[in-house]
């Protein structure tokens, strides 16, 4: 869920670029298709901005590659150069709150999409990424968040939060000013006030503790369902 990881996976994916005919445009492509599958037909753009800005100020994250390589984390098609480039093009992607949503509905739904029913992550897959965004997906706020809170997320630089309650309903959050960990200041008291009412307190209480598998509501948004919406914010 930080830089090291996500440069460990960049790389994983980028070792298949000879089935996409060695050409490293096809790798990003397929895997902003796999994007696309979560944001159900909403456009997923690209900020160039950001890209250059990404290469601009690497130097970090150069740094944690040749670590990670030192100690052999890589695949063995590895290349250096390549892999860090795809990995600043996913950096790079522009969503918005109600892709962010979307994101985290599919986590809380089991790996399937709520709105087009795709099955887009696997239950061991899903289980695995909730259990990264519960212990480390907020920096070194992971911890004070998990305790207060008590529920997945995953933060962002840009201020952006991913929220995926299981079996409930997934949450996306924007607000740029940042707390001084890095974190999405008004996103943090946003999940603080939420969980604290009673009823929700319970319910996440029951997810957690007794263990309720993530089997998916698999309920369809559509444009009239605000009164069902409303109806399990508020329980």
């Amino acid at each position: 869920m930080i830089n090291p990881g996500a440069i460990v996976v960049c790389s994983l994916i980028h070792s298949m670029i000879d089935t996409f005919g060695g050409k490293p445009s096809l790798v990003f492509d397929n895997t902003k298709r796999y994007f696309d599958r979560l944001a159900a037909g909403i456009h997923i753009g690209f900020n160039t901005s950001v890209y250059i800005s990404e290469q601009e100020a690497a130097d970090r994250n150069y740094a944690i590659a040749f670590y990670l390589k030192e100690h052999k984390c890589f695949p063995k098609k590895f290349e250096f150069g390549n892999t860090l480039k795809f990995y600043f093009r996913c950096c790079s992607l522009d969503v918005n709150t109600r892709i962010l949503a979307l994101l985290g509905a599919t986590l809380a739904n089991s790996g399937i999409n709520p709105i087009t029913l795709d099955r887009v992550y696997k239950v061991n897959s899903v289980r695995n990424t909730l259990s990264l965004m519960y212990s480390c997906g907020l920096y070194d706020y992971s911890g004070e968040f998990a305790f207060e809170v008590g529920v997945p997320a995953k933060s962002g630089v840009s201020g952006a939060m991913v929220v995926a309650i299981p079996d409930v309903m997934g949450i996306g959050l924007w607000s740029p000013r940042l707390g001084k960990l890095g974190n999405s200041k008004r996103g943090i008291q946003f999940c603080r006030v939420y969980v604290a009412a009673p009823t929700r307190a319970r319910r996440i209480r029951q997810i957690w503790e007794c263990g309720i598998e993530y089997q998916g509501l698999e309920v369809q948004g559509t444009k009239t369902s605000f009164t069902f919406l409303k109806t399990l914010i508020e329980r």
